[in-house]
């Protein structure tokens, strides 16, 4: 309540900053309150005189969207984001986790394609697409990115565990067991 009361006492004191508002809506966000986050994310993007601002608040707003299942309102101010910068990793990795949410798996897959693409260096991203590929019961695309992110990342905990679950489903129970077997080794 307190804090409640002092960020309050801010936006009031100080109305024309938009990053106020943003950090409320971000402390609203974090004590599960959506819709009063919401607003406050709304204000910061009318207030913010800076486009750059605006972007990350439109971020922002987008990531309290996601978590709060609001996934097509989330895309769109992901997609806003992206007319202005076309090549930003992190609001296309969103993006394609949103599409994912809304059931949307080729426009998920051709995102997370174009990740690829800018960064091919990063294997996290192989691994992202592996695992959307999986959830699909695409099991053959899934491995052949899983491998890929083994190239980049051989003793990642979190690419065995997800190749590890793969290669159950695939029925190769005995390299699961050895995807597994190493995640848990390896992770701390």
């Amino acid at each position: 309540d307190e804090v409640v009361a002092t960020l309050e006492a801010c936006n009031q004191k100080f109305p024309e900053f938009s990053s106020a508002y943003d950090r409320y809506g971000t402390f609203l966000m974090s004590i599960n309150e959506p819709e009063l986050a919401l607003a406050k994310y709304d204000r910061a993007i009318e207030l913010a005189e800076e486009e750059e601002a605006k972007l990350i608040y439109l971020t922002n707003r987008a990531s309290c969207r996601g978590i709060f299942r609001d996934y097509r309102g989330g895309i769109h101010d992901l997609e806003t984001v992206l007319r202005r910068r076309p090549d930003d990793l992190g609001v296309l990795n969103n993006l394609a986790i949103f599409y994912n949410h809304v059931g949307d798996s080729r426009k998920a897959t051709a995102t997370l394609k174009k990740i690829i693409e800018l960064d091919p260096e990063n294997g996290s991203w192989y691994i992202n697409l592996g695992w959307h590929y999986s959830e699909i019961d695409s099991l053959e695309q899934s491995k052949k990115y899983f491998d890929l992110a083994a190239e980049l990342l051989p003793e990642d905990p979190y690419l065995l565990s997800n190749r590890g679950f793969l290669f159950y489903k695939m029925k190769k129970y005995d390299l699961a067991l050895q995807d597994l077997n190493r995640s848990a080794e390896l992770y701390p």
